[in-house]
This record gives C-alpha cells, structure tokens and sequence, in this order.
C-alpha cells in the first residue's frame, strides 16, 4: 500500500532542473511530483535521515520459507 500524502512543500527550481524533470519524466512515464518524492526519499535514505520505507517488506521471511 502507498503512503497517504498529507503534507504538500513548496520547491523552487531552476529552468535547467525543469527542462531535465520533463524529460526524465516523458521517459520515465511519472508525474514530476513522483519523481521529486522518489528522488528526495533516496538521498534522505542514503544520507541516514530516514530507513527506507519498503524496508520491513523486503527482511521479513514468508512463513513457508522460513519452515
């Protein structure tokens, strides 16, 4: 299931920064608010701010598995 989006932040950019979004998102077929969203959770992660949020989903061991 997908997080609920509750909170909505203002960010400005620049032309370059725009030009660049529309383009990976044309390529990519996602909303630029996806894409944003996506790219700030994966520095936060790798900067240790945050765990990733699908984390539990990928270390937890299906029962029939783990038998």
């Amino acid at each position: 299931m997908a997080a609920t989006i509750t909170q909505e932040m203002m960010v400005g950019i620049t032309p370059k920064i725009a030009e660049a979004l529309e383009i990976a998102c044309e390529d990519i077929g996602m909303r630029p608010s996806q894409y944003a969203r996506q790219a700030i959770v994966e520095k936060l992660v790798r900067e240790g701010f945050m765990t990733r949020p699908n984390l539990p989903r990928f270390n937890s061991i299906p029962q029939e598995a783990a038998e």
